[in-house]
């Protein structure tokens, strides 16, 4: 009598348990339609970042996703085009501003391993292109040494070598400032300010098309009153 009682009270608790463990599960769970199947979603917080082109992406446990447009959310898929790992965000959430962001991950996981440098790499490269606005003359070599002086040998690698971050410099100067050097017509050429001025000083000393307008040639002499 008292084994069946037992018996009894430990069957209800076990259904009491598993009914409470479906309810919470239930409350826990949103539910996704996708191709009229219901999967549950795991909703994570994501940090934002910026890729090299300077797009939105998301960062999360070592791996990164970059944007893939839909319509009533912001898809994201990782940056591995082989990987099948993907995630989305609420358009109601998204900020530009946001530093992190919840998101919901995919049912997919990775199959690679997750890479915690190469965020970090993209962050210094970043540093990079912000320190060429700021110091417009300072030296490639010398932008590129300043910056991998505090990172680890990891990161280093992750950023690329000094010669591919000396063309990434280049071109981001020319987005920039323009480039003067290689202009189809000479006469319509434009020196942004900080390549004829120097300690406070105009530089380009003779421009000849101020003086001889209409002739295809052009001469321009660059001279500071220091060398008088």
């Amino acid at each position: 009598m008292i084994g069946n009682q037992q018996e009894n009270s430990a069957c209800g608790q076990k259904r009491n348990f598993n009914e409470e463990q479906a309810y919470l599960n239930e409350q826990n769970d949103e539910i996704d339609v996708e191709g009229g199947r219901e999967m549950p979603q795991n909703v994570v917080l994501f940090e934002t970042g910026k890729t090299n082109r300077g797009n939105l992406c998301l960062w999360h446990e070592g791996y990164c996703f970059t944007r893939n447009r839909g319509t009533n959310v912001i898809n994201f898929r990782c940056e591995q085009r082989k990987c099948p790992a993907s995630c989305k965000i609420s358009m109601e959430n998204w900020k530009e501003s946001s530093k992190f962001i919840e998101g919901i991950l995919g049912n997919s996981g990775h199959n690679h391993s997750p890479n915690y440098s190469k965020k970090l790499a993209k962050e210094r490269r970043k540093e990079i292109l912000q320190k060429i606005e700021q110091t417009p003359k300072k030296k490639a070599s010398l932008l590129v040494a300043d910056i991998k002086s505090n990172v680890s040998d990891d990161v280093s690698v992750e950023m690329g070598s000094d010669q591919a971050l000396g063309h990434l410099i280049y071109r981001h100067r020319r987005r920039l400032f323009g480039n003067v050097d290689t202009a189809n017509n000479l006469l319509d050429i434009e020196f942004p300010d900080f390549l004829i001025n120097y300690k406070g000083q105009n530089i380009l000393f003779y421009d000849s098309r101020f003086y001889r307008q209409g002739e295809e040639d052009v001469v321009l002499l660059f001279s500071h009153p220091s060398v008088f």
